[in-house]
């Protein structure tokens, strides 16, 4: 009793936090590995504060002052009482890789993920005309990109963990789908489509995509936004895949997969609407088209 209330007064000083009570220390170790909770603290003769690295340093360092409010606060009880206090133990349940101890490494490929697809979208939509070349130039791209960029990330950096097959396909899909939305507003709209594509996906999607800072701790609803753009989904898919396979992925490669087959939508409808006959404005009159007829 002593020690929930004392947890109850650590968690009051720290301000509004989403609270879950299971049953046991398992229990809670199977909601972090799930990714669903970041943090979680074990009541007993000797609590544990459970954490996890690699699911982001915010959570780590407020999970790390709960541990020392909660021991201040039971060893002020056992002084009152004239018992010795128990010895709060820290465990880390999901660490980082032993190569990037502080998560800088990870935080840092939601740029190359970003800034890969929107300069493959330029270049090939630039680049490349013809409707289908340029469909299958987003597809190439990006599986060739997904294949340098886990290279870096795994064998060479040791990141990521995990299959390289299934994470080098969730880097390819993140930068097709980011090439081909950037491809398909400038078949669409011209020019002006690529600083439009370029702009949603760094300036709207990357701030809230939780890369820096984890989806449950930016303002309001943002996190659950961000989950919606390439950048966030992106990023929690391979966070996911290395770190904590335990998690629900299904939901991140849909969103990935809806933006590729979006983006590939509208290059194939920008070549159908220039293929579209256009009228002559006079009822009855036959119709104008883009071909032309030479009379002899």
């Amino acid at each position: 009793v002593e020690q929930t209330k004392a947890l109850g007064e650590t968690l009051a000083a720290h301000g509004p936090l989403d609270v879950t009570s299971v049953a046991d220390r398992a229990a809670a170790e199977d909601l972090i590995h799930k990714h669903e909770v970041v943090a979680a603290v074990v009541l007993g003769p000797q609590p544990v504060v459970l954490t996890a690295s690699a699911g982001g340093q915010v959570p780590t360092q407020i999970a790390a002052q709960l541990a020392t409010g909660l021991q201040a606060q039971l060893s002020k009880i056992a002084a009152a009482q004239g018992a010795p206090a128990p010895t709060i133990e820290t465990v880390d349940v999901v660490p980082l890789a032993t190569a990037d101890a502080q998560g800088i490494a990870l935080n840092a490929a939601a740029f190359p993920l970003v800034i890969g697809g929107i300069i493959g979208g330029a270049v090939i939509a630039v680049g490349v005309t013809g409707t289908l070349r340029r469909a299958c130039g987003v597809l190439v791209y990006g599986v060739a990109a997904g294949l340098l960029i886990t290279l870096i990330l795994q064998p060479w950096l040791n990141v990521l963990r995990g299959s390289f097959v299934t994470n080098a396909t969730a880097v390819a899909v993140a930068v097709s789908a980011t090439a081909s939305v950037i491809v398909g507003l400038r078949s669409l709209i011209g020019l002006a489509g690529v600083g439009l594509g370029a702009a949603a996906t760094l300036l709207v999607g990357m701030p809230i995509s939780g890369a820096m800072v984890p989806t449950e701790f930016l303002l309001g609803s943002w996190g659950s936004v961000g989950q919606g753009f390439v950048p966030g989904s992106a990023m929690t898919l391979v966070r996911n895949l290395s770190y904590f396979p335990d998690a629900a992925t299904a939901g991140r490669w849909w969103t990935l997969s809806i933006w590729l087959a979006c983006g590939i939508a509208l290059i194939f409808a920008a070549s159908a609407r220039r293929r579209t006959p256009v009228s002559s404005g006079r009822e009855g009159a036959p119709t104008a088209t883009r071909d032309a007829v030479l009379v002899g």
